[in-house]
């Protein structure tokens, strides 16, 4: 089970006290309101690309999935309370047939 937490990716910011997840995207929402859910979070893994964001929780069973247009072009990471292994993945580029 994970501990209380809060974790910051540019305009992107979850925290969890135990109890509740909160998710805000702010201004990279574009009008998307902060969602709030309750659980006992075992794990989540979270995907990030240059218009969406994903977020799986305890193995998959619950799943958050939005737009989302950061302006940053460099990640800043900002994390109380959470120890976390962060992974970039090569871009992918596809040529025509």
């Amino acid at each position: 089970v994970i501990q209380p937490f809060t974790l910051r990716l540019n305009d992107l910011s979850i925290s969890y006290d135990g109890r509740i997840v909160h998710i805000d995207l702010h201004e990279s929402g574009f009008g998307r309101p902060a969602r709030q859910l309750e659980m006992q979070m075992k794990n989540f893994e979270l995907y990030l690309d240059t218009s969406s964001v994903e977020i799986f929780f305890n193995d998959g069973e619950i799943t958050f999935t939005s737009r989302f247009y950061d302006e940053c072009s460099t990640m800043n990471m900002e994390s109380t309370g959470l120890d976390y292994a962060l992974f970039q993945f090569p871009t992918m580029q596809f040529e025509e047939a």
